[in-house]
């Protein structure tokens, strides 16, 4: 393990306990959606070999793959709650999410009332949705517990710049049927 800035990135940030600095993005127009540049890296912590095939849970500004808000106003593909989608299990490979982040900001933000999406609501119905190998990530303050089949590959922290708080992009797996979850499991 490192030295607390005994080595330095490529940008030159001292790395902390050999932890790479947040990844930082600018933050979207609007104040709302992913911040801008964030989606093709997370497209590749997926593995998304095509883009117009991710689901997108509470989609915000999405205009690409399939959209689920439940706000007909952001014109996604389908007006639904996030935690009850009308897909059929096994459906997906690649799913995304980037919900409100507390119930007051669904309440005085997006306007979604008291159908705040709880980060473990929205990670059980992915969990249904994905196929064997497929993975899902989330961006929240939060970082969800795995459970439901499903297995924790990486977090990384992201952030918009100072005077921001950081989030947590947290993907998710479903191993194959025939794979472990863990090494407990193997014995």
């Amino acid at each position: 393990m490192n030295k607390i800035g005994s080595n330095a990135n490529a940008a030159g940030h001292p790395v902390l306990f050999g932890f790479a600095p947040a990844l930082t993005f600018v933050a979207h127009p609007d104040g709302g959606g992913y911040p801008i540049g964030f989606v093709e890296k997370a497209y590749a912590t997926l593995n998304v070999r095509d883009p117009q095939r991710v689901l997108h849970l509470c989609s915000g500004s999405m205009r690409q793959g399939v959209r689920i808000d439940v706000r007909a106003s952001m014109r996604p593909s389908v007006v639904a709650d996030c935690r009850k989608t009308p897909f059929a299990s096994e459906s997906f490979r690649w799913i995304m999410a980037d919900p409100p982040y507390a119930e007051t900001y669904a309440e005085q933000l997006y306007d979604t009332k008291t159908r705040y999406p709880k980060p473990g609501e929205i990670l059980t119905e992915a969990a249904r949705l994905l196929i064997p190998g497929g993975r899902f990530g989330i961006l929240h303050f939060l970082v969800p517990h795995a459970r439901h089949g499903l297995r924790l590959v990486g977090v990384w922290g992201v952030s918009t710049g100072c005077g921001y708080a950081i989030r947590a992009w947290s993907v998710f797996e479903k191993p194959h049927a025939s794979l472990p979850l863990d090494e407990s499991e193997a014995e």
